[in-house]
C-alpha cells in the first residue's frame, strides 16, 4: 500500500466534505425558510458534484478497488432527505457507468447500499439528527465501510487479494473518518439552525417589541410582530425610519451601548395615532453574522406605572393597618449586641426615638426600659435559644409582659427570625411584636364568662336530670300502689323513656364536652339499665354490639335514645317468649355524606301472620316510626322480618337542627 498516496486522498476527500458541509449551509440560509423543494434539489446536486469529485481523487488498491468518500456522502444525503438521497445517488450512479471498469458491478451496489443505510439511519435516529454521538458515527463507519467488503467477493480472485491485503484497512479507516466529520459538521450545522430558529421564535413570539438596529445611524432593520402591534406601523414603515422618530426624548447614545455592551433606561415613546406611553428598554449591542447591530427590547411600561401608584397606596393602606394592629419591627445585630428599631415599634411603648435617643439600642436597654423585671429571664433565655439554633428557618413566637413609658404595663406578642452567615452563625434576629394587652383583657373576660356559663349549663343537665329521677320514682310508687297490671307495665314504660332522657343528661354533665354525647357508651350503658329493669336472667337474652365512636348533638341524642327504647324494650317483651333465649344485634356506623344509620335486629320470633309489617305493628314500633320521620333531620326508618325483626334507622346529626312535632325544622 502507497502510504502517502492514501493520506493524499483521504485528505482531500475530507477537505471537498468539508466544503460540501459550508456550501450547503448557505444554501440553507438562502432557501431553507421560504422554498424547501428548491433547497432539497440543492442539495441533492451540491452532494452529487462533491460525490463525482471526491471519485475522481481515490485511492487507487488495484484495478476495479478504489477508496473514496463516496459511501459516506450517499449516505447522508439519504439521512438528509429522500430527494437529496436519490439525486446523489442518480449523479453517482451515471458517473460510475461513464467510467465503467471492473468494479463497476460491486461500486454500484455499494453505493446503494450506502444510501439504504443513511434511510434507515434517518428511521432509526430521527430525534437525534441533531447531534450525532461518536459512538453512532463510528458505528456508522463500520457499517458503511461493510458494502465495500462484501462488494469485493464479486471480484476475480487477484482483485480479492488485493484488497484484503492492501485495501481493506484503507477501506475502513477512510469511511470511519468520514462518517465521524462529515457527522460533526452536520451536528454543528443542525445546532446552529435550531439556535437560529429558536431566537426567531423568540423574536416573533416575544411579548415585548424588539428593534434591531443599525448602531451607527439609529436606522430600523427589523421590527418583530409585538413591535408592529404596540406601535400601529407596518414593518415597511419601520424601515424606512429612525428609532428616535418613535420617541419624546432622546435615544441613548449608541456608542455608549456599543462600548459597554448592554444598557437599560426608560422613556417615553409615541405609537403611530400620536399616543405617548412610558417604556422600559434594554439595549445591547452585537454581531449578526458579520454586521455589527444594536437591539432594544421594549417594554410597555404603563401598567408597571399603574401598579407602582397602586403599590404606594397599599403601603399606605398597610402603615395604617400596621398602626391600628399596634405592630412594630426591629432588629437585632448579634455580634454588636444591637438592637434598630422603628417608629412604629416605639409607638407601642408610647414613646418614640427622640425621647430615648435615637433608633439603636443595647439588648440590656432595652430590657431595663420594656420588659417588666419579672419576664426578663424568659426573653433572654428565648433569644439565646434563637441565637444557639441550627435551623436556618428557625421562628418562634412569645408573649411577655411590657412596661410603656409612663410605667403602666401590658402583654406583647414577639415574632422572631434568624438570619444567619455561609458558615451557619447567627448574624441577625429579626422580628415583630404586637401589643396584646387589649385582646388579653377581652379574652380573660371572655373566658370567665364562659366559664360561669359552662357551671350554669352544668348545673342545668343536673337538675334537669334529678327532676326526671324524681318523675320516674313517683312513677314508680304510683306502679307500686296500682293493682292494675297493664297500668304497672304502661308505667314501667314511662319510667324507661324518662330514664333514656335523664340518662343523656347525667352524660352531659360528666362529659368535658357539653354540646356532644358520644352514642356508643351512652348505648352500652342504656342497654345494661334495660336488662336489668326488664329482669332478664343471665344468658336468657343478650345484647352485642357493633358501634363505631360516634358523637351528636343532644336534640338528636334524645329521640335516638327514645326509638333505642323502643326497640330494645319491644324485643325483650315480645321477641323471647315462654323463656326462649336469643340475642339482640346493635349496630351503628356512618354511611354516604352525613347519614348515620342505626340497626336493632334480634332473633326471636318476628312479627306473625299474614299482613304487613306496618300494619301489624305494636304500640313501640309507632312510636319508633314517629320519633325518626318527627324528630330526625332526613329520619327514615324501614322493618324488615326474617328470623326475627331488623329495624334500620337512618338520619343526618347537624347540631341545632332538630324537628319540630309537625315534621318541620326548627
Amino acid at each position: 500500500m502507497n502510504f502517502s498516496n492514501f493520506i493524499f486522498s483521504l485528505l482531500a476527500n475530507l477537505m471537498l466534505l468539508i466544503a460540501a458541509v459550508f456550501i450547503d449551509t448557505s444554501l440553507q440560509s438562502l432557501y431553507g425558510r421560504t422554498r424547501r423543494l428548491t433547497l432539497e434539489i440543492a442539495r441533492g446536486l451540491l452532494f452529487g458534484i462533491v460525490c463525482v469529485m471526491c471519485m475522481r481523487l481515490p485511492f487507487i488498491v488495484a484495478p476495479g478497488i478504489q477508496v473514496d468518500a463516496r459511501q459516506t456522502i450517499a449516505c447522508f444525503a439519504a439521512i438528509a432527505g429522500p430527494i437529496p438521497g436519490l439525486i446523489v445517488l442518480a449523479i453517482a450512479v451515471a458517473y460510475r457507468f461513464r467510467i465503467g471498469g471492473d468494479g463497476l458491478l460491486p461500486g454500484l451496489v455499494a453505493m446503494a447500499l450506502s444510501a439504504l443505510f443513511g434511510m434507515l439511519a434517518r428511521m432509526v435516529w430521527r430525534k437525534e439528527l441533531g447531534g450525532f454521538r461518536l459512538a453512532q458515527l463510528f458505528q456508522l463507519g463500520l457499517i458503511l465501510a461493510a458494502p465495500n467488503l462484501a462488494c469485493t467477493l464479486l471480484l476475480p480472485k487477484a482483485a480479492i487479494a488485493s484488497y484484503f491485503t492492501a485495501g481493506l484497512a484503507p477501506n475502513v479507516v477512510s469511511c470511519v473518518l468520514d462518517t465521524i466529520v462529515l457527522g460533526y459538521l452536520f451536528t454543528y450545522q443542525r445546532r446552529r439552525d435550531e439556535a437560529e430558529d429558536r431566537y426567531r421564535s423568540v423574536f416573533s413570539t416575544a411579548r415585548d417589541a424588539i428593534f434591531l438596529l443599525d448602531p451607527s445611524t439609529g436606522k430600523i432593520r427589523d421590527a418583530n410582530p409585538a413591535a408592529l402591534s404596540m406601535y400601529g406601523y407596518s414593518l415597511e414603515e419601520f424601515r424606512t425610519m429612525n428609532i428616535g422618530e418613535v420617541s419624546e426624548e432622546p435615544e441613548t447614545s449608541m456608542r455608549s451601548v456599543r462600548e459597554s455592551g448592554s444598557e437599560f433606561f426608560q422613556r417615553r415613546h409615541r405609537r403611530k395615532n400620536g399616543s405617548s406611553f412610558p417604556v422600559e428598554i434594554s439595549a445591547s449591542a452585537f454581531l449578526e453574522g458579520q454586521t455589527e447591530t444594536l437591539m432594544e427590547i421594549v417594554r410597555d411600561a404603563s401598567e408597571l406605572r399603574t401598579a407602582e401608584v397602586e403599590l404606594r397606596r397599599k403601603e399606605a393602606q398597610l402603615s395604617h393597618a400596621i398602626k391600628m394592629a399596634r405592630l412594630g419591627s426591629w432588629d437585632y445585630d448579634v455580634e454588636r449586641d444591637l438592637f434598630t428599631f422603628t417608629d412604629d415599634f416605639y409607638a407601642i411603648f408610647r414613646t418614640s426615638a427622640e425621647e430615648v435617643g435615637g433608633y439603636s439600642m443595647s439588648s440590656a436597654e432595652y430590657a431595663r426600659r420594656f420588659v417588666h423585671r419579672d419576664d426578663a429571664h424568659l426573653v433572654a433565655a428565648e433569644t439565646k435559644k434563637a441565637v444557639e439554633s441550627k435551623d436556618p428557618d428557625y421562628s418562634n413566637q412569645i408573649e411577655h409582659r411590657m412596661v410603656y413609658a409612663d410605667g403602666s404595663t401590658g402583654v406583647i406578642a414577639v415574632r422572631i427570625f434568624m438570619e444567619r452567615d455561609e458558615d451557619g452563625r447567627a448574624v441577625r434576629t429579626y422580628g415583630v411584636n404586637q401589643d396584646i394587652s387589649e385582646s388579653k383583657r377581652a379574652e380573660e373576660k371572655l373566658r370567665g364568662s364562659l366559664a360561669e356559663k359552662e357551671t350554669l349549663l352544668r348545673e342545668l343537665y343536673h337538675r334537669t336530670k334529678n327532676n326526671m329521677n324524681v318523675i320516674i320514682a313517683l312513677l314508680n310508687m304510683q306502679s307500686n300502689l296500682s293493682a292494675d297490671e297493664g297500668l304497672r307495665k304502661a308505667l314501667a314504660e314511662a319510667q324507661d323513656r324518662i330514664y333514656s332522657m335523664a340518662l343523656i343528661h347525667q352524660s352531659l354533665y360528666d362529659s368535658g364536652d357539653l354540646s356532644q354525647i358520644g352514642l356508643k357508651a351512652y348505648f352500652h350503658e342504656f342497654g345494661s339499665h334495660l336488662l336489668s329493669s326488664h329482669a332478664v336472667s343471665p344468658g336468657l337474652v343478650d345484647f352485642e354490639y357493633d358501634m363505631e365512636d360516634i358523637s351528636v348533638a343532644i336534640d338528636t341524642a334524645i329521640p335516638c335514645g327514645l326509638i333505642l327504647n323502643e326497640l330494645l324494650s319491644n324485643a325483650l317483651k315480645h321477641a323471647f317468649p315462654a323463656g326462649r333465649k336469643g340475642v339482640v344485634a346493635i349496630a351503628l356506623r356512618r354511611g354516604e355524606g352525613n347519614a348515620i344509620i342505626l340497626e336493632v335486629a334480634d332473633d326471636g320470633v318476628g312479627l306473625v301472620g299474614d299482613a304487613g309489617i306496618e300494619m301489624r305493628m305494636r304500640m313501640g314500633l309507632k312510636i319508633v316510626k314517629s320519633l325518626a320521620e318527627n324528630q330526625l333531620k332526613d329520619g327514615r326508618v324501614t322493618f324488615s322480618a326474617g328470623p326475627g325483626l331488623k329495624c334500620e334507622l337512618r338520619f343526618v346529626d347537624e347540631p341545632g337542627v332538630a324537628k319540630t312535632s309537625d315534621g318541620a325544622s326548627g
